[in-house]
């Protein structure tokens, strides 16, 4: 009776311990499909997010570029050799495009709106520094004046700059007006050669500059035997930190050319991300959002398989 009663009680145990192995199983089985359900409902959204972005940048998708490194080591020729590259390729356009505030002695312009004073008592407005192309490409007009020339962007040594000024600082300004700055250290003279039109803006949907309340300017270059600032050197790092445009399709090629750029040259390290999740995921993990579903699917049917098998067996 003894050894009948031992042997009973055992497989009772045996019974209890195959019920919560099969309980656990079952268990850790949904939470993986859980998870993997997590995962496909994610990349599916980030994927119609994708979609939604190219859409609304009419097939094309934009990359900021950022030079990482201190630029007063280093020479702007190398600077501008780099910008050649960026600039002559056939895979994407490259734009130079960057706000930087300036910094002002006197209220000239209306910048009542946003009043920022230094502890100095200098005024801080917003500006933005475009290259040759931005104007036509970003639909940026004036309601007066003119755009820029080509003979815009090179400022001489007397440090005299043509800019285009926003609607909302042009109430007491017209054209021809002068007024000093400083600009990344330096100090400009600044004419006015235009009025934008109202509510203009460069648009991108990762990036989007009103123009209303800024000051408007070339990226130009310095003309031979000008003075080499601290300043100079920062506004040319910001001549190669621009935005890159690419057409759907010709991605692949445009991010191969920009990497090769940017492991040739000598001015430093550099940064850059795009409008695509995909693009951003595949550059920092080396895998997309069409592989990680894809792996998802395969992986959580692989267990799932698995995970029959051991409930079968422990049947």
């Amino acid at each position: 009776m003894w050894i009948v009663s031992y042997f009973g009680n055992e497989t009772k145990k045996n019974r209890k311990y195959l019920v919560f192995k099969k309980v656990m199983l079952f268990i850790i089985g949904i939470l993986i499909n859980l998870i993997a359900l997590v995962i496909f409902v994610v990349g599916v959204y980030f994927i119609s997010i994708d979609n939604k972005v190219l859409k609304k940048d009419k097939g094309c998708i934009y990359f900021s570029l950022q030079h990482e490194s201190m630029p007063f080591d280093i020479s702007i020729f190398d600077f501008e050799d780099f910008q050649k590259e960026l600039l002559n390729t056939k895979y994407y356009t490259y734009y130079e495009m960057y706000g930087q505030p300036l910094f002002l002695s006197e209220e000239i312009l209306d910048i009542k709106e946003n009043n920022i004073i230094t502890e100095e008592g200098k005024f801080i407005i917003e500006s933005m520094q475009v290259g040759k192309r931005v104007c036509e490409d970003f639909g940026i007009d004036v309601r007066e004046g003119r755009r820029f020339e080509e003979t815009d962007y090179m400022v001489d040594t007397e440090k005299t700059i043509p800019v285009l000024i926003g609607n909302d600082l042009a109430i007491n300004a017209e054209i021809g007006d002068t007024f000093q700055v400083e600009y990344l250290y330096d100090v400009y003279e600044c004419t006015i050669i235009g009025i934008l039109k109202p509510e203009s803006m460069i648009y991108m949907t990762n990036k989007t500059y009103l123009l209303d309340n800024r000051i408007v300017m070339p990226s130009f270059e310095i003309s031979e035997g000008s003075n080499v600032t601290d300043g100079i050197k920062i506004h040319y790092a910001n001549k190669v930190s621009g935005i890159i445009k690419a057409e759907k399709g010709k991605e692949r090629q445009a991010i191969k050319y920009l990497n090769s750029c940017i492991k040739n040259t000598s001015t430093g390290k550099y940064s850059w991300y795009s409008t695509l999740i995909d693009i951003n995921l595949r550059h920092t993990f080396h895998v997309g959002i069409y592989e990680i579903l894809f792996m998802d699917i395969v992986v959580c049917f692989l267990i799932n398989v698995f995970m029959r098998r051991k409930i079968r067996r422990n049947k």
